[in-house]
């Protein structure tokens, strides 16, 4: 059983596909993907933001730069960041997200205040190559967990869909009012019946809708 949050949960998701190739000795009964990121392979709806609101997903910026730097060495952190941003990129490099969120906080940083125009655009260059999973096809079941205040909900909204669509039978559940981390322990309650229904060799019901 792969069990994963967040990055782990679009880790779970892209081994249960690589696996059959890579790691086809494995007997894989299925995936618990709470909080997953994911990016489809078209535009997403997301409600309009404040661009002059304190935002500390900011943070993940600076680890998206400096991960798409190892793929692309000539991409500069002033093309993203404007330099009240970039003045915490080296920072970023030897620190964790809780403390660089903290950090993001204190310093006041928004969208406006820290980002480059066209900013989100220059990552998902790297983003549409490198972030796609190898397949959303899969022979054995997937459990999504969503939090409705999870900035990644429209994503994982969207992979519930795309799964579901390319045949996986997928177990998606929507947990509202709750955000990226509160929603792990509360999925606990489905999640748990899930695996133990695998476990003892029961069928997975599809639930595809998660509005």
């Amino acid at each position: 059983m792969l069990v994963g949050q967040s990055q782990g949960g679009a880790t779970v998701i892209a081994a249960l596909g690589y696996a059959p190739a890579y790691a086809h000795e494995l007997h894989l009964l299925g995936a618990v993907s709470t909080g997953a990121m994911y990016t489809p392979p078209y535009p997403l709806q997301r409600p309009p933001a404040d661009p002059n609101k304190v935002d500390d997903t900011i943070a993940y910026q600076y680890y998206s730069v400096l991960a798409a730097q190892q793929i692309d060495p000539s991409l500069k952190p002033a093309e993203i960041f404007k330099p009240r941003g970039e003045a915490l990129f080296e920072h970023a490099r030897s620190t964790c997200v809780i403390p660089l969120e903290a950090d993001v906080d204190l310093e006041g940083l928004t969208p406006a205040n820290a980002l480059q125009p066209g900013a989100h655009a220059r990552l998902a260059a790297w983003w549409n190559s490198w972030q796609r999973f190898p397949t959303l096809k899969f022979a054995q079941p997937v459990f999504v967990s969503i939090g409705s205040e999870d900035p990644g909900a429209p994503g994982q909204r969207a992979l519930v869909k795309d799964a579901c669509a390319a045949g996986t039978v997928v177990e998606g559940h929507l947990y509202p009012g709750h955000d990226h981390s509160g929603t792990v322990n509360l999925s606990l309650e489905d999640s748990v019946p899930f695996a133990k229904r695998l476990l003892a060799s029961q069928p997975i019901t599809p639930r595809c809708s998660v509005d």
